[in-house]
């Protein structure tokens, strides 16, 4: 009988692979690594059972629909249950490489970018950021997809929502999120872009975005380069950098 499948923690308990619990930072990397392989085996394996399947009885099955219900379904209601369905795969998929101990986020490629491309075609072609921020990363982690990479990381940055954080709200941690993401981005990749470029990139024309500009270690690091001409820089340290910067 088809179901949704049970990762087995080190304590003992039973938990769904599907279960947001399993998603956050917090919980993923202390799991043991062998844990971790097995959950991404677990939610790939079942990943291409639902895109094999994907039927009434299968879904039936699966628990997420309820049997009574089936002659009331509205025309396409299955489609968009499976579809649901594959995306939340996806995102937990792309979530349990990025957090495995060692990062796998290079693998995640596939994943993710089914998860962009999907919100897209839900939403009218919008983007949807912190997604987009990561398979900006794992495509990063690829040789040949640099270019890709820079493209998708540039794309959500232009449709990021930065911006001061004054309460625990869902938006405000999607925000947290996203200027971490663009941090991390910025410090791992310090002579990809000039610092003018990221700037423009990132703020806006009253400031939105300046916060992580001027973030700590960001600031440092664009302190210690000074543009010299036209994609050329000095770095204190005297090394010439010449930028190769395409929109």
């Amino acid at each position: 009988m088809a179901e949704i499948p049970k990762l087995i923690l080190p304590s003992g308990e039973s938990i769904s692979i599907l279960d947001p619990q399993l998603e956050t930072v917090s919980t993923f990397v202390t799991l043991p690594s062998v844990i971790q392989r097995k959950a991404i085996r677990l939610l790939d394996d079942f990943l291409q059972e639902v895109h094999a399947s994907g039927s009434v009885s299968h879904l039936v099955a699966l628990g997420l629909l309820a049997p009574e219900n089936i002659n009331r379904l509205q025309p396409g209601s299955t489609t968009n249950i499976r579809a649901n369905l594959i995306d939340r795969c996806n995102w937990q998929l792309a979530k349990f490489l990025r957090y495995s101990t060692p990062t796998r986020i290079g693998e995640a490629v596939v994943p993710l970018t089914a998860v962009v491309e999907a919100y897209k075609r839900q939403h009218g072609g919008k983007v949807d950021v912190v997604p987009s921020l990561y398979l900006g990363v794992a495509l990063s982690r690829n040789p040949g997809d640099e270019e890709r990479a820079i493209r998708t990381f540039k794309d959500a940055l232009r449709n990021s929502q930065y911006g001061s954080v004054t309460s625990a709200d869902e938006s405000d941690s999607e925000a947290m999120e996203q200027e971490k993401l663009t941090r991390e981005w910025i410090l791992g990749r310090p002579y990809l872009f000039p610092p003018s470029e990221y700037r423009s990139t990132i703020e806006d024309d009253i400031g939105t975005g300046a916060h992580i500009t001027d973030h700590g270690e960001v600031l440092e690091l664009f302190c210690q380069i000074k543009e010299v001409g036209p994609n050329v820089a000095v770095t204190s340290s005297g090394t010439i950098i010449s930028y190769n910067v395409k929109a």
